[in-house]
């Protein structure tokens, strides 16, 4: 490989959100120890990204800024080469993050005590963020069958028909089950939508992490759903650029787009963080082969956890991811509750994942796995798992 994907250095006590429980471990802490929580890489930021914001800020001012037309063309080109979706510059809205524009949705197309449809297991900001704005949250769970997950269309037709519901909120690549949606499945979500006058969101923050499949963008899927669609992109997990606070929202209606924006000025004002989008800009500009190879490291990876339980533990479930670096692990089978799991995996194997429940009830029994590390970390940490499941299976 061209680009270092194998560097780990400490991360305590610099402020990172994932590093933090292990700042308790004092003496016990290992360099191997790696928390697998937050959906973060721990890999060297793509050098194109830090040798061009370094000529950046060494060039430019970082006073006020407003997006430059380099940086919307540069997203324009990162749709139509790795996703064969066509969209024009001024559909770009920036916002801080996926997050943000989950907010602003929420506020911008529904009135409080309205309904914003879900589908559990789910990242959970999308239930906190309704449930903070006085919305109500409509559940309609994915359907679990063998050892994957699919929408249940018809709970989905059954709420999208009552009135009081005004946006759906569609997680794409799935975040935590790791399902890309087939094109056919998509189509029908979006006929359903269009028939009803529900309102879209769709989160694509994941799209560029085809591992298994081919992800399809919903404006790809079925264009006729534009007047209706919100769709969140973002560099941040591809390029883990989280903390540079700058996602890239697409809204082809004018009218859509005209009350979002309305929104953000009101409760976010409307500068931007010039950094981060620079950052995006060099991404979709000069990380195209940085992200391929880091793909190649997250396959590996996938494939390593899911052989490991596959032949070791067959009872514990590690389906492949399709389109994440994130892996939704079914521990069911031991008959632990969700303490004695997480206490089993940070105490007696230093493993620190992300409990199941985190996103809705239907996570009982499961862990969700960033697998965004170096191959050797990754080996290390199934070792010490080996080693403490032999204890009690």
């Amino acid at each position: 490989m061209n680009y270092d994907f194998e560097t780990v250095t400490d991360k305590r006590f610099t402020g990172l959100h994932k590093w933090q429980p292990l700042e308790n471990l004092g003496d016990d802490y290992r360099l191997e120890y790696v928390p697998l929580t937050v959906a973060d890489m721990e890999f060297p930021t793509a050098p194109e990204i830090v040798e061009g914001l370094k000529t950046f800020i060494e060039t430019r001012s970082l006073g006020y800024s407003q997006p430059w037309a380099s940086y919307y063309e540069a997203v324009v080109a990162w749709l139509e080469t790795r996703h064969q979706t066509i969209i024009q510059p001024e559909w770009i809205v920036l916002s801080p993050g996926v997050v943000s524009a989950i907010e602003v949705m929420v506020q911008a197309f529904s009135d409080p005590g309205h309904g914003v449809i879900i589908n559990n297991p789910l990242y959970p900001p999308f239930a906190r963020s309704i449930n903070a704005l006085q919305r109500k949250v409509v559940n309609c769970p994915l359907i679990k069958e063998n050892q994957t997950y699919k929408m249940d269309f018809e709970a989905i037709e059954q709420a999208c028909a009552d009135p009081n519901n005004k946006i759906f909120m569609l997680c794409s690549p799935h975040n935590p089950t790791g399902r890309i949606w087939d094109k056919d499945e998509l189509q029908q979500l979006a006929t359903i939508l269009k028939k009803h006058q529900v309102y879209l969101f769709s989160d694509e923050i994941w799209m560029d992490f085809e591992l298994t499949k081919k992800h399809t963008t919903m404006l790809k899927a079925d264009p006729e759903i534009m007047d209706l669609i919100v769709l969140a992109t973002a560099p941040s997990k591809s390029f883990n650029l989280a903390s540079m606070w700058t996602s890239n929202i697409i809204i082809p209606n004018p009218v859509l787009r005209d009350k979002f924006c309305e929104v953000v000025t009101r409760v976010k004002g409307n500068h931007i963080n010039s950094l981060g989008v620079k950052a995006c800009e060099l991404a979709y500009r000069h990380g195209e082969i940085w992200f391929d190879e880091l793909l190649e490291v997250v396959i590996l990876n996938q494939k390593m956890v899911h052989e490991f339980f596959l032949h070791k533990y067959p009872q514990i479930y590690a389906p492949l991811s399709e389109g994440t670096y994130i892996m939704w692990v079914d521990f069911n089978a031991l008959n632990m509750s969700e303490v004695e799991l997480d206490k089993l995996l940070r105490e007696k194997a230093f493993i620190y994942a992300s409990t199941g429940t985190m996103f809705g009830p239907e996570g009982k029994g499961f862990i969700r796995l960033n697998v965004a590390v170096p191959t050797w970390i990754l080996e290390k940490t199934l070792k010490r798992l080996d080693d403490v499941l032999k204890e009690v299976i």
